[in-house]
């Protein structure tokens, strides 16, 4: 096994320096030493443990060349830890300039050397740190070196604090979207440290208010000897001896929740080679198919574009704004009889109407829609990852099925159930030699148009009248059978059709097979959403034929590898031991139905 090999930026004083010698001399490992000036630290450690590289981290070519030059020296265990500690301090005469006390003829720009060093020179760090444990396909850890200046105001020195604030922002922004390639990125916060920086100040801060080097050394411990994959977290330690995490500050709403954590790429990913596409195909026949009733419900498309298929700022789609508000379960719930029924009839009508819709002649199969110059629809990949399209409907279960299975082997967590030998070996005998004589007992399926997400949440009501004014995110929308339908939606009214290996309560049994006349009061709502969907003709579970092996085949696909696995800020957000239940939650589920398939 080599040895570790770690690269610390700011390297020849203070927390950078002791840091050095903590990792050659305790842990014995191999480290890149880079600072804007060399201090003879290096020769003490020896020239076996230590390369020295005189780096200006403010300029990216001097980094570029630090990391090409430490990746070599590295060998074939690459660069396995970062720290990025160079820091600098505001000058001492900066703050009248930056109050605008100047004089007219004395007016100079601020000096922003700290943004330069602090903020930028760490994300210059990262990005290249990043690409080289990529480029090796190998596993990281960063910690980035912030203040208490970095969440608490220091009127002293106010770029200082600008640049520290900044790097505790980038660490919980950027964390989530390195995890996926086993890269952690942490921020740790010194209080009053021993430093060249600090020096000035030394003879005049009393010592109880001093953070000691060891104590700093215990807090670097809490990363390197972290095996659960933290990242994101903000480490203060104060001179007590003593480490705080600090957790961002509570939302305020769901809605600044949404746009912080989901809006940007935490949510689940989907196909975005087709996405827009396939979007515009489905609200143009959205559109057609409410027809009869009102299409005005679906929004209309002005323009949009899906650039080269790669970059997000060059897919979008202009449509129709619409008005009304969104109801919650508790809403529909609390409205009389009648209104109750007026609001879960019209909910049944749109989605007869997309099930009786009679899709083009030049679509055909199961997955996605994508269309030409001249507006002409094909079928193509589904947008939720599964590949297609598909001739059959019980192909497109066999493609999501086998997509799933090998998404096991990409996610860092799940790495193929290899950590439940036994789950592994019982999935590896259905996938070779029971999953065909499942499928075969899939019914030949109708084609139709599934929204994938038609939820309350994504339906907007006039109050005033309880009428339908707009149906929402068509982002799900594909090819599938009446049955997929009740496995994606209407989870805000009543529940989606669960596969049984879920071993709660009746309402599978009731949606296969049909209600009581009364039933506990929780489940009422779907009791009238189940009536509502019978008084319109819909095709629900219970008239559909294999509609419970259907749900038992799709729930077991994606209880393989739930989204969320993939879906880093998430997951950044989740503790080891809850990321862990998680797991075995999954792997419990997978064990029933391999068990009830006699696997």
């Amino acid at each position: 096994m080599s040895t570790p090999v770690a690269i610390v930026t700011g390297a020849c004083s203070g927390i950078g320096l002791a840091l050095s010698k903590y990792l050659v001399q305790t842990r014995k490992w191999r480290v890149v030493m880079a600072d804007i000036q060399e201090d003879g630290s290096t020769t003490e450690l020896g020239s076996e443990n230590v390369l020295f590289v005189k780096t200006d981290v403010s300029s990216w070519d001097q980094q570029h060349a630090l990391f090409k030059r430490a990746d070599v020296w590295a060998g074939s265990g690459g660069i396995v830890f970062l720290a990025a500690n160079a820091g600098l301090s505001d000058p001492p005469a900066s703050l009248d300039g930056l109050l605008g006390k100047s004089k007219e003829d004395e007016l100079t720009p601020p000096t922003l050397d700290p943004i330069q060093v602090n903020l930028l020179g760490a994300i210059y760090s990262l990005q290249l740190f990043a690409h080289y444990v990529r480029s090796r396909g190998g596993a990281g850890k960063a910690v980035l070196t912030s203040s208490g200046a970095g969440i608490y105001p220091m009127p002293s020195h106010p770029v200082y604090a600008a640049s520290k604030h900044a790097i505790v922002g980038y660490t919980r922004s950027i964390a989530p979207s390195l995890l996926s390639d086993c890269i952690t990125v942490n921020t740790i916060l010194p209080g009053f440290t021993p430093s060249n920086m600090t020096a000035p100040l030394l003879g005049v801060i009393p010592q109880k208010y001093v953070t000691s080097l060891d104590t700093m050394m215990a807090a670097y411990d809490v990363f390197l000897n972290d095996d659960s994959q933290m990242t994101g977290r903000v480490l203060e330690v104060s001179a007590s001896k003593t480490s705080h995490f600090r957790d961002h500050p509570p939302y305020p709403d769901e809605e600044i929740r949404w746009l912080n954590e989901e809006s940007a790429g935490g949510a689940v990913s989907l196909e975005e080679s087709v996405r827009i596409r396939n979007e515009v195909a489905f609200l143009s026949l959205g559109r057609n198919a409410l027809y009869s009733i009102n299409p005005s419900v679906i929004s209309q498309v002005f323009d949009w574009a899906d650039g080269d298929g790669t970059e997000f700022g060059n897919r979008w789609i202009l449509q129709e704004w619409k008005e009304g508000q969104t109801l919650s379960t508790k809403d529909v719930e609390s409205l009389d009889d009648k209104t109750q029924r007026f609001v879960l009839d019209q909910i049944a009508a749109v989605l007869k109407a997309f099930q009786d819709f009679r899709l083009p002649e030049s679509v055909k199969g199961f997955g996605g829609l994508t269309f030409d110059e001249d507006g002409v629809m094909t079928s193509t990949k589904s947008v939720i990852p599964c590949g297609g399209p598909f001739s059959s409907y019980s192909n497109f279960l066999r493609g999501m099925l086998e997509w799933q299975l090998e998404a096991t082997e990409r996610s860092s967590h799940l790495r193929g159930w290899r950590e439940y030998p036994e789950l592994r070996k019982r999935l590896q005998t259905f996938f070779s030699d029971g999953l065909e004589a499942q499928l075969a007992r899939v019914p030949e399926q109708q084609q139709v148009m599934v929204h994938g997400d038609l939820a309350l949440s994504n339906m907007l009501f006039d109050t005033s009248t309880y009428r339908l004014s707009a149906v929402l995110d068509f982002d799900f929308s594909h090819l599938g059978a009446p049955i997929s339908e009740y496995l994606f939606s209407f989870w805000d009214i009543g529940e989606v059709l669960p596969g049984r290996a879920k071993p709660e309560g009746p309402v599978r049994d009731w949606l296969l097979s049909g209600f009581p006349e009364s039933v506990d009061p929780k489940f009422e709502l779907l009791r009238v959403w189940d009536y509502a969907l019978n008084e319109a003709g819909v095709q629900k579970p219970s008239t559909i034929h294999g509609a419970g092996h259907v749900a038992d085949l799709w729930w077991f696909s994606q209880e393989l590898c739930q989204a969320f696995w993939f879906t880093d800020r998430y997951l950044a957000t989740q503790s080891a031991e809850q990321l862990e239940k998680f797991k075995t939650g999954h792997a419990r589920y997978l064990e029933r139905a391999l068990t009830l398939w006699g696997f």
